[in-house]
């Protein structure tokens, strides 16, 4: 519980702090600037958050259907390449974060991705997408069951992805 009270504690200080020099353990003068600063531009922080919750919402509405499919893909299907699609889906847990991060920054400025809403979006996905298609492969026999037992095969998939896999979406979201 410290973990996160300490952190959260550190940052309302910071909120009304003017000048905190090291090394001292507690600020030498306290403002209302960052406050007034923040209530100033209430229609900017809104835009703000606005923006932020609705490519949130994209994000993971992507990661689902993809990550979705592609773990349907990878559990229910044989076909060529599926080795290597395997090895795809769990490379990002590999490679260590800054490495892919400066990959990615990288691949997004040459093809003008970068400073857009699209960029972020994709690079969002990309860092999610790997949590969201590790579902484990019991869906297919619990589907399977769904379609002998008379529901049809959508149904049935929606049912068997949606109780396997909720906890990946929640990590996405």
């Amino acid at each position: 519980m410290l973990v996160i009270i300490l952190p959260v504690l550190t940052l309302l200080v910071w909120t009304f702090t003017e000048r905190w020099a090291w090394p001292d353990l507690w600020p030498q003068v306290f403002s209302m600037r960052a406050v007034d600063e923040i209530l100033r531009r209430k229609e900017e922080l809104i835009k703000l958050f606005a923006s932020s919750i609705l490519i949130s919402l994209v994000v993971a509405v992507l990661s689902i259907v993809i990550g979705t499919m592609t773990a349907r893909a990878l559990v229910l299907y044989d076909f060529p390449g599926k080795d290597g699609a395997y090895f795809l889906s769990i490379l990002p847990f590999m490679v260590p974060g800054t490495v892919f991060a400066m990959g990615v920054q990288v691949t997004f400025i040459k093809l003008g991705l970068n400073n857009n809403v699209l960029g972020v979006i994709i690079a969002h996905l990309v860092c999610s997408l790997p949590f969201d298609g590790w579902h484990d492969g019991g869906g297919k026999w619990i589907g399977r069951a769904g379609t002998c037992s008379g529901s049809d095969t959508m149904e049935s998939i929606l049912q068997s992805d949606a109780s396997h896999a909720g906890s990946g979406h929640v990590v996405v979201f």
